[in-house]
This record gives C-alpha cells, structure tokens and sequence, in this order.
C-alpha cells in the first residue's frame, strides 16, 4: 500500500514546504476530482522515516491539477479545470494562504482565459503568476496582491500553429510555463 501511494504523489502534482516539526514535510498533491480524487491533499512527509500519512482532504476544489507554492512558501496557486457548466472558458487559477499547520484558505480565483489549464509558475520575487492552458493553448499573466490574492491577467496570449501529428495536433497545446530563475522572461 505504502509503495502504491508514494507512486501516485510522484505521478501527480506534487509541492512541500516544510512544517512546524523539523522532520516533517507537507506535501500538497493535486488530482484530478473528475477522475475520483477528492480535491488537494495534505500529506505529511517524515524525512527520518520515510512514512507519508494523508492529513488532510481540501475538498469541493474542481481537478486541481498543477500546483504551486510561492517562493516565500506562504501561498499556493492551483491551476483547476472547471465543468464548462460552471466555467465556459475552461477553469482557473485559485490562490490560497497556507495557514500555520498546513490548512489552505481560499483568497480567490481568476479564470485562466482557455480551456484545460494544465500549470502554474510563481515568478522569483512572487508578484507575478503565469498559467498554461493544454486545451486552447493560451498563457496568461497575473499579478498578485500582498495578501497573495490574484488580480485579472494583464496579459494574455493566444498561442497560434500546429504540429507534424494531424490526429491530435491541429492547434496550439501550451504545456508548461516558467519564468527565467532571474525573474526577467
């Protein structure tokens, strides 16, 4: 049991910070709740030991799928993929303050401007976040608040072409966004 579930944190999204005890780690793994998960896990990660015990379920959280936790290790931005019920244009980026033992607690949400977003990245300094869409293949860029709240993308871009395999690759597929480790591109 314990090797089938170290295999599905290393399979999904997976981010830590460090706890109060010295030994343990917080993990944060996102799912796909479309799929079965329940929303964001908090494992704790014993370094000495090597256990990792599931502490806590974030639910009502639509497929969390990417997480990440800003450079200064206070909040975490999830990029999550809505019903289009609920969302038309394809999900969001939702940020939340990582309380004193581990809790997340929502800030607010923007809504990631194409269909199927699939990561996030935090900028060096923290003021910016960047989100990828797999479906539409956009990338959008928010800036964020001191409270670590997200305002509305100042810039998105609607990424154009397509690839050799005409079976899947009609249209543009943004798979991943990053920022320089320098924070300038």
């Amino acid at each position: 049991m314990r090797k089938a579930f170290l295999f599905i944190l290393i399979s999904l999204s997976v981010f830590s910070v460090k706890s109060q005890d010295s030994d343990i780690l917080n993990l944060y793994v996102g799912t796909f709740t479309s799929e079965g998960a329940e929303g964001i896990y908090l494992c704790h990660f014993n370094q000495q030991t090597g256990d990792i015990v599931l502490a806590k379920t974030f639910k009502g959280i639509d497929n969390p799928s990417f997480l990440k936790i800003s450079p200064d290790g206070r909040y975490l931005y999830a990029a999550t993929r809505a019903a289009a019920v609920i969302e038309t244009s394809g999900g969001y980026v939702s940020a939340y303050r990582i309380g004193s033992g581990g809790e997340l607690i929502f800030l607010n949400k923007q809504v990631s401007n194409g269909q199927e977003p699939c990561h996030v990245d935090v900028s060096p300094d923290g003021w910016l976040v960047a989100v990828a869409t797999y479906g539409s293949g956009t990338t959008s860029l928010y800036p964020v608040n001191p409270d670590g709240s997200l305002e509305p993308a100042t810039s998105v871009i609607q990424n154009e072409g397509r690839g050799p395999n005409q079976q899947r690759q009609l249209s543009p597929h943004a798979q991943s966004i990053k920022f320089s480790p320098d924070g300038k591109q």
